[in-house]
């Protein structure tokens, strides 16, 4: 899989997450809200929150358009986890070359990763970098209609 950017215009960022060449969604980062929105390829359409919480703003949290918690983005004995839910999903960064690295995503029983795709690091700033590794994690746990597709 990969993350590929459409456009960006009027300080919007547009990126589809690509498999194989078909386009499974596409994900429109608003900077000034931290809004992302993403419409799926069988119709439906999300909005998350991505928000940096706590004490000294260090927590990566993710909302829904409700204003409700589903996941957010911690670190455990110097390894990177997005909590989804009920599930805890481990990320490993390898630097491909650079400017693009590949993103692995680990449950926490497999050896072999879950999902994994590549990204441009050196053009995508770090709230966009969060809010695609959230955005595909709740993908990875959401209703089996979404999951299924990727």
């Amino acid at each position: 899989m990969i993350w590929q950017t459409i456009t960006s215009a009027f300080g919007n960022s547009m990126y589809s997450l690509l498999n194989n060449g078909k386009q499974l969604l596409t994900l429109d980062f608003h900077p000034s809200s931290n809004a992302a929105r993403v419409s799926f390829e069988m119709g439906e359409r999300r909005v998350f929150l991505l928000r940096k919480e706590g004490m000294f703003k260090n927590k990566v949290v993710l909302r829904d358009e409700y204003g409700n918690t589903i996941g957010r983005i911690g670190n455990e004995n110097n390894r990177t986890f997005v909590s989804v839910g009920d599930t805890r999903y481990y990320v490993n960064a390898e630097n491909i070359n650079n400017s693009e690295t590949a993103i692995n995503i680990y449950n926490t029983t497999e050896q072999a990763p879950v999902a994994s795709y590549n990204i441009d690091k050196s053009t995508i700033a770090a709230p966009v970098r969060e809010s695609l590794l959230m955005v595909l994690c709740w993908c990875l746990y959401a209703p089996e209609k979404i999951s299924a597709a990727l």
